[in-house]
């Protein structure tokens, strides 16, 4: 198996789109399930907004909720970097290097 590299990563991640789509494919494989219409509902990208509102009732399900990310002021796509580079180093990575390379943020 060939290591992942920086530019497989960039060729997966180019954006902040990318990164809250993988994040909810992630967290809801078969779809979002909508609290208030009971059912899974196809849901479309809130112009934006960090967001994907339901077909039906167009209610917000935010993909950061949740999370560790979700009251950080740092962009989702930065977090991904870090871990990546936090797992493709042998030792990993401190936050205070993550910090002095911080020019993906």
């Amino acid at each position: 198996m060939d290591k992942y590299s920086i530019k497989d990563f960039e060729k997966d991640f180019p954006d902040e789109g990318v990164c809250l789509e993988w994040l909810k494919d992630s967290r809801w494989p078969d779809g979002i399930y909508c609290a208030k219409c009971k059912p899974i509902t196809k849901d479309y990208r809130v112009t934006n907004r960090s967001a994907y509102a339901s077909e039906i009732r167009g209610s917000h399900v935010y993909p950061v909720a949740g999370t560790t990310l979700e009251r950080s002021s740092t962009p989702p796509r930065a977090w991904f970097h870090a871990l990546f580079f936090r797992a493709n180093t042998r030792c990993g990575m401190s936050a205070k290097q993550l910090q002095r390379d911080g020019s993906y943020l």
